[in-house]
């Protein structure tokens, strides 16, 4: 239903916090490379990052030309759905966000959110259907990415 949804709001020219428009790398990346050179441009790759954080960071710093240091590779991306959907608009509100930004210190906003987030569960497993159709859609823009990058890239 999400995807169908996130589809019409897309053809209406709608630009949302929607799942599926983040996922639309190739006009993105192109307006960086329009505005920068090799030089000024880093692209990581979350696969190669999950793959190598070490090889990775030290290439981060190296084209950064500052001092490498020791990183700790933590937890990320764990799935925390909102317990309410009310909750899922306040966290989404970016005015709301930004006053919370001014009030409350990183520390405290960040225990904010995960008192809000449900913790433990599973996350949901997307149907063979449903992928098909985001693999569909995606497609023609992770081909166009491929070739902009000269490398191939995991999908589906």
């Amino acid at each position: 239903k999400a995807i169908e949804e996130d589809l019409e709001r897309i053809k209406k020219n709608q630009v949302s916090w929607n799942i599926l428009f983040g996922g639309f790398y190739f006009e993105q990346i192109s307006r960086y490379m329009k505005i920068f050179n090799d030089q000024q441009l880093k692209i990581i790759i979350l696969d190669d990052f999950k793959k190598e954080p070490k090889k990775i960071m030290d290439e981060i710093t190296k084209f950064l030309s500052i001092k490498k240091f020791d990183f700790v590779m933590g937890r990320f991306g764990e799935y925390k759905p909102p317990r309410r959907k009310i909750i899922t608009s306040v966290i989404g509100n970016k005015i709301i966000t930004n006053v919370g930004k001014q009030i409350f210190s990183k520390k405290i906003r960040k225990s904010i959110f995960q008192n809000l987030a449900l913790k433990g569960k599973e996350k949901p497993i997307m149907s063979i259907k449903d992928r098909e159709k985001v693999n569909k859609i995606y497609k023609e823009d992770i081909e166009k990415t491929e070739n902009l990058l000269s490398r191939k890239l995991f999908w589906g």
